[in-house]
């Protein structure tokens, strides 16, 4: 059975994509899995605050992506605050207006593509 996430996207004013580096060097969507009994909307407001700082003031459900090995659901988020690396969890967050080839899943890779077609 493939684990369920919840993948955040938030863009800055200049329509430039957060995304946070993990320890193991590489760059991802925020986000992550629900605890027990949390939905994975409520997993993905935590997941934000959590790893980048900032505090969700809307979040909307954009669509399910299936990979490999994880079903993710992509929100879009509107965030206050200034994003900052939450360690030891995460290492350094960025945004980028093309996500880097390298030392990224294939999975981010995906949302993100599919999140720029809509």
């Amino acid at each position: 059975m493939k684990k369920k996430r919840a993948t955040v996207i938030w863009e800055n004013a200049e329509g430039r994509i957060l995304l946070v580096k993990m320890p193991k060097n590489y760059w991802m969507l925020p986000g992550g899995y629900p605890e027990t009994s949390e939905t994975r909307m409520a997993a993905a407001i935590r997941e934000l605050r959590e790893e980048t700082g900032l505090i969700a003031a809307e979040v909307k459900t954009l669509f399910e992506y299936e990979s490999e090995h994880r079903l993710h659901k992509v929100f879009g988020v509107k965030a206050e605050g200034a994003p900052r690396a939450m360690p030891p969890e995460i290492v350094q967050v960025a945004y980028f207006d093309e996500v880097p080839a390298e030392k990224i899943s294939k999975s981010t890779q995906e949302i993100v593509r599919l999140y720029r077609e809509q």
